[in-house]
């Protein structure tokens, strides 16, 4: 039987209180497996060479559920697991997983997930995983989620990942490799406050012709916390992608904020503030950043990596990037905003003065 904290922490990040029975479903509680039950469309087996799961998903289901939770109520839990899943060709899954942490000890409690989707062909996933962290103890609660994606011809995914709250530290890597018309969909949204650190770093290969990318960021800063937040998308064919990072930075203090971009060299369309930056990447085609105006107060600090790169030479895949982080600016930061946006411009020129000259060509 699950006591209160233990079903109270599996309606935060699943939104059940129980086994779910009659469904595909698995419990790890503490790092071990509490529960588990398959259905005639998901089998859900126990790993033999190390901790984990291996999830299948049988071909041209139609719209099942799968869930997968992990809590930790212990303080000093080390909890590592592997958990892959095989979508078979034509099925359509909602995978909802996640973890909490409560821990009243002095110990940090931690749990590592590494997350590997087969994803076949017109295939389509919902995978929603959330994280949530609480406890009066002074041990810390990390989440350090891994998450692999493949994805064959014409498949779809969504992955909508988010962290509530209450997390002290979180280093998130996901990383996807697209096939032919498969389109992939990221939406992650982070809470951080107090003195708590987040870092995501996005990284997706489309490799197959007519793939579409779109991923979206929505962060949250309060106090003395920090974010990291590094996209990269390569396009290695005809393609589409979008990325966009929209952050609201809170803070009681009357302090001036102070937001720092890390970009990576030669490769970046993005636009920062109010003051758009325009990087051609055909002759025939202009992507324009844009940002909304946000309200903030006092002071927070935001890390910001971008990198948008990678296109063939044959076929320009459309890229467009969007940062949004709104602080009370001052004098100096407008002023090297405004150098940005200069020096944007000089290698929009560079650019289509090469394609005009045939050293690149354009599609």
């Amino acid at each position: 039987m699950l006591d209160n904290t233990e079903k109270q922490l599996l309606q935060q990040i699943a939104g059940i209180s129980g086994f779910q029975p009659g469904s595909a479903f698995n419990l790890r509680a503490n790092g071990s497996g509490v529960e588990r039950h398959s259905t005639p469309q998901v089998t859900i087996r126990q790993k033999s060479d190390k901790p984990g799961i291996d999830i299948f998903v049988a071909p041209h289901t139609e719209v099942e559920q799968v869930h997968i939770p992990v809590i930790i109520t212990e303080s000093g839990v080390n909890d590592l697991v592997y958990n892959d899943f095989y979508i078979g060709e034509g099925a359509r899954v909602e995978i909802i997983a996640g973890c909490g942490i409560h821990n009243d000890g002095c110990d940090t409690s931690q749990h590592d997930g590494i997350h590997t989707f087969h994803i076949g062909k017109q295939a389509h996933v919902v995978y929603t995983e959330k994280h949530y962290g609480e406890g009066n103890g002074e041990g810390g609660r990390i989440l350090n989620p891994t998450t692999n994606i493949y994805m064959e011809e014409g498949s779809y995914a969504q992955m909508d990942m988010s962290q509530i709250k209450g997390v002290d530290s979180t280093k998130r890597i996901t990383y996807a490799k697209l096939g032919k018309d498969a389109k992939l969909v990221i939406n992650e949204k982070l809470l951080t406050h107090g003195r708590q650190f987040a870092h995501s770093d996005v990284e997706v290969d489309l490799d197959g012709e007519n793939s579409a990318l779109q991923i979206v960021s929505r962060s949250v800063g309060k106090d003395d916390s920090v974010q990291v937040f590094h996209p990269i998308a390569r396009g290695n064919n005809a393609c589409r992608a979008h990325v966009q990072c929209d952050s609201i930075l809170t803070n009681s203090r009357c302090l001036p904020m102070e937001v720092t971009m890390i970009p990576a060299p030669w490769r970046l369309a993005s636009s920062v503030s109010s003051l758009p930056m325009i990087v051609p990447f055909s002759s025939s085609r202009w992507l324009t950043g844009s940002s909304r105006k946000m309200k903030s107060k006092g002071w927070q600090r935001l890390r910001i990596k971008a990198t948008l790169c990678c296109w063939p030479k044959d076929s320009f895949p459309a890229f467009s990037f969007t940062l949004s982080a709104m602080p009370i600016a001052s004098n100096r930061v407008r002023t090297s905003f405004l150098f940005l946006k200069l020096v944007s411009r000089f290698f929009s020129c560079m650019f289509s003065m090469a394609v005009s000259s045939g050293k690149i060509r354009n599609s």
